[in-house]
């Protein structure tokens, strides 16, 4: 028999709030059983399922992998990372995990190291963004992402064009 979860456990593992599953329940977007007392219970499948369509945009990668050199001299995994060919007139952008990045801009404490964390996971989806869309993306305040943009912009991460960024690093996990 399969595993339920009850509302206070997925929405822990998922990360989301009591009302999101109760509108997800009434959209259709997630499939709850109902107890006698009309309590809602989600398998364990279902959770899955959510966790594998959040995770999707990390799971594609792009056919063309290039690097380029950020300016973080402590790194150590960047000393490693071997150096790819330079092709002619594209991008060319460094291959880092999550972690790497984080800790090289920093956040103070663990509320913002969350909010940076999702802040990034937007910027890896959107690639050209300005603070506004992104913060909109990730869903938290406005001037946590220009926070956010200023320091990826410090690290080379990001590079401003007109009033908008682009994300100059692939976000690995």
């Amino acid at each position: 028999m399969e595993k339920l979860f009850t509302m206070k456990e997925a929405r822990e593992i998922l990360r989301v709030s009591t009302k999101t599953i109760q509108r997800w329940d009434k959209a259709g977007k997630i499939r709850c059983v109902r107890t006698p007392g009309n309590r809602r219970l989600i398998p364990e499948s279902e959770i899955l399922r959510i966790i594998g369509e959040i995770r999707l945009p990390f799971a594609q990668k792009p056919e063309i992998k290039l690097e380029i050199e950020p300016k973080i001299s402590d790194m150590k995994e960047l000393a490693r990372a071997p150096k790819a060919e330079k092709p002619k007139q594209e991008a060319q952008r460094a291959e880092l995990p999550r972690h790497v990045i984080l800790d090289a801009i920093a956040p103070a404490g663990l509320v913002q190291r969350t909010a940076f964390g999702d802040l990034l996971s937007a910027a890896a989806v959107l690639k050209n963004f300005t603070p506004s869309d992104l913060a909109a993306r990730a869903r938290c305040p406005e001037s946590v992402a220009i926070a956010f943009c200023e320091r990826m912009s410090a690290r080379s991460f990001l590079v401003s064009k007109n009033g908008a960024f682009e994300l100059r690093v692939e976000v690995t996990r």
